[in-house]
């Protein structure tokens, strides 16, 4: 049995046609070296296409990292491909990338703007997955914290003060109240 740790670095588009609103993406993966995949996608339905990419990612690195299965191990071709960011959390950033791709085609069509500046505009966009790491230690972090203090101390209820524990005198007046 072997682990794999794979961390998702970026998204960017490869190449675009603005005109069949076709996108290739270049998806940078770390799993101890940097890999780029380029997979062609359609932007049509982005949730879906962010379920399958995600699957041929996890599909992709068992092949690459399977061992040759001996007779003698019954988990010797098994490879565990972990996630160092949350498997929710990429599916769907990749799924909000796509969604602005498309939401990017179908706005030009309105503002008339021509095909070679939709590209470049197309090609800006990129999607980062760096800070899903910090964001999911920081959350862990915070939730170890909220365990902590909770173990430590009961919460115990405030006690409500009064006007006459506080002796408010109103100016003016002279009464106390």
């Amino acid at each position: 049995m072997r682990n794999v740790d794979v961390s998702f670095k970026t998204a960017e588009i490869h190449t675009c046609n603005a005109r069949t609103q076709a996108v290739e993406i270049k998806l940078i993966i770390n799993d101890g070296k940097d890999k780029a995949l380029i997979k062609a996608v359609d932007i049509k339905d982005p949730n879906g296409q962010a379920q399958l990419i995600f699957n041929e990612i996890r599909d992709k690195l068992r092949a690459a990292n399977r061992d040759s299965v001996d007779d003698d191990d019954p988990l010797g071709g098994v490879v565990n491909v972990r996630f160092k960011q949350d498997e929710e959390f990429i599916v769907e950033r990749l799924s909000k990338y796509l969604t602005t791709l498309r939401d990017k085609f179908r706005t030009t069509r309105f503002n008339q703007t021509s095909y070679w500046d939709l590209e470049l505009q197309v090609m800006k966009h990129k999607a980062s997955f760096e800070d899903a790491r910090d964001i999911a230690r920081a959350k862990a972090q915070m939730n170890a914290r909220d365990d902590d203090d909770d173990a430590d101390e009961p919460k115990q209820a405030k006690p409500r003060t009064t006007a006459d524990e506080l002796d408010i005198t109103f100016m003016g007046s002279g009464k106390r109240r």
